[in-house]
């Protein structure tokens, strides 16, 4: 958990000064308007940085929980050490390979039912080789994996189920 929290600390700082940043710079090249107040920068930058930090401490904490809760309810006897390292190694994944692999199944496939099906399959059988390789038992692994993959694929269908029905609605 604590390896959660410092993580989405890190986001929030990382995403304040950028911001911050971003904004500062874009207030020394507007010439017409007034310069705006430190504070004000600082403000607009917080709540930016508040809304980024919100959106993937969300993520982060469905992956922990999903992967806490697989171990409880499944009795796996996992360490805590263990499920930090199966939480750094599927965060990773998903950040980083995953949406290199979602690119290729979407020019492969197209943008259809089969997509997040064919991407559910492979989210489960990589999860489940970050398990073994980091050292989890082999059923261990594949309950986890397949349940944070399940996780995945709902929020992906609900995501896919809004935007039909905003696409219906227009």
């Amino acid at each position: 958990m604590n390896i959660a929290i410092s993580i989405v600390g890190a986001i929030f700082i990382l995403s304040f000064l950028l911001f911050s940043v971003w904004i500062f710079i874009a207030e020394r090249k507007d010439v017409s308007s007034e310069k705006k107040n430190v504070f004000i920068i600082s403000f607009v930058s917080f709540c930016l940085a508040l809304i980024v930090t919100l959106v993937f401490g969300a993520g982060i904490f469905i992956l922990l929980g999903s992967i806490k809760m697989t171990n409880t309810f499944f009795n796996l006897d996992l360490t805590i050490k263990q499920v930090g390292f199966i939480f750094i190694g599927y965060l990773l994944f998903l950040f980083t390979i995953d949406n290199v692999i979602e690119l290729v199944v979407k020019a492969i496939v197209g943008k259809n039912l089969a997509n997040p099906l064919l991407l559910l399959l492979i989210r489960i059988f990589t999860l489940h080789i970050i398990g073994l390789f980091i050292g989890i038992h082999q059923t261990s692994s594949f309950l986890i994996a397949t349940v944070v993959a399940l996780f995945i694929f709902l929020i992906e269908i609900y995501v896919i189920l809004c935007e039909q029905n905003k696409n219906e609605a227009i």
